[in-house]
């Protein structure tokens, strides 16, 4: 979200949840400009730096922003939970 609101120009954006077999899963999206990307080996911050932390629990990261928009950042971490949480989403407006 904070990608989102510093570089993107969006006017919306919104997150959405779901626990599934074993994983939870985390989109982000906006209706800005794209051409988000993940970054150089090297970079340490930013969405590189998230993907670098997710990893350490075998968890991934996809960026799908082609230029023009929607950015869509798709985040999965396996889990160990053993009850159902429903799908959530939030809609953040400027």
């Amino acid at each position: 979200m904070a990608n989102s609101t510093k570089h993107s120009g969006a006017l919306d954006a919104w997150v959405w949840l779901r626990y599934e077999c074993s994983s939870i899963t985390v989109l982000v999206g906006d209706n800005g400009g794209g051409g988000a990307w993940i970054g150089s080996v090297n970079n340490a911050g930013g969405l590189r730096g998230i993907q670098k932390r997710l990893a350490a629990f075998d968890g991934s990261l996809y960026v799908a922003s082609p230029l023009g928009g929607p950015t869509i950042i798709t985040i999965d971490v396996p889990t160990a939970l053993s009850a159902t949480v429903p799908t959530t989403r939030f809609t953040v407006a400027s």
